[in-house]
């Protein structure tokens, strides 16, 4: 099934080689998104959030917390499941639902599917990721005390 922004591109495309104008673009044919699909609705808590764009832009900033606590850690690489590029640090997770995991998942959804992340997997998108935040983030400051007492 092809997806419905691609069947909108398509059919401008059609227009623009037939040398249609597009004044005569029908405004039925606009991509519009319900709430479930990670569009946002007046009012709601998620209103202007961009579900897509706001996970995939968490993933500097774990890989950043991740070199703090592991400085050699490999370059992080476009295509590459976060659970494989933090796979030397796993031991620091929690093995029994964790969330390393569901934020790959989250990741993975938001780079490769054709539809946004409906907001329960934003949110738990989401909160996997400020869990993973906290876990690096104490892990660091212990080290780091660590540090400070032994000298």
């Amino acid at each position: 099934m092809v997806h419905r922004r691609m069947l909108c591109c398509i059919e401008r495309e059609h227009n623009c080689y037939n040398g249609s104008s597009g004044k005569d673009h029908d405004a039925s044919t606009e991509t519009h998104f319900d709430a479930e699909d990670g569009e946002d609705t007046v009012g709601n808590a998620f209103d202007g959030i961009q579900f897509r764009k706001a996970i995939l832009s968490t993933v500097p900033v774990v890989d950043a917390q991740a070199r703090l606590v592991l400085p050699r850690l490999p370059v992080l690489r476009p295509h590459v499941r976060m659970a494989h590029h933090l796979r030397i640090l796993t031991a620091l997770f929690p093995t029994d639902n964790s969330c390393l995991k569901i934020y790959d998942l989250a990741v993975q959804k938001a780079r490769y599917s054709e539809t946004e992340p409906t907001e329960t997997e934003f949110e738990s998108g989401m909160r996997a990721y400020h869990d993973i935040i906290d876990i690096l983030s104490e892990y660091k400051d212990d080290t780091t005390n660590t540090n400070v007492v032994s000298a």
